[in-house]
């Protein structure tokens, strides 16, 4: 999650129109999610790994100050079937983070269950088209 936008410059060329798309900084400020704190500024593979926290924590279409490309879909797999989610997390993970254009890919999505209605789920994200790092996301019932 990048907090600039992603800017897209059309440039004309003599043989066709081509789309450019120019990667934003990745300066951004550092949040401290214990402390509910900005805590100064963060830069290159943190503020990666930071932007996948906060994505992965923001429902989409929950807050109107994001666009409908930020944010995860979770909320509606939580005390569903099982299977279903499993089937489907793969990809919901894929769309929530791969509008960062830093992120190179999503890899080994995987389910784990820890009661009727609660499960993590866990992946690794590449970035930089060289560094991966595991991620797990907790998701729990709407009825706690």
């Amino acid at each position: 999650m990048a907090i600039l936008p992603d800017i897209r410059y059309e440039i004309n060329t003599n043989e066709a129109a081509q789309e450019a798309r120019v990667t934003a900084p990745s300066l951004t400020y550092k949040l401290n999610f214990e402390n509910k704190h900005i805590c100064g500024r963060t830069d290159g593979q943190d503020a990666v790994e930071q932007a996948v926290v906060k994505i992965m924590s923001e429902e989409r279409f929950s807050n109107i100050i994001y666009s409908g490309n930020y944010g995860r879909e979770i909320e509606g797999l939580i005390g569903g079937d099982m299977e279903y989610a499993e089937a489907v997390m793969q990809r919901r993970v894929e769309e929530a983070l791969m509008n960062d254009d830093r992120i190179k890919g999503i890899e080994d999505v995987e389910i784990e269950q820890i009661d009727g209605d609660s499960f993590y789920c866990t992946f690794w994200v590449q970035y930089f088209s060289f560094v991966s790092t595991r991620h797990k996301v907790f998701a729990f019932s709407k009825n706690t």
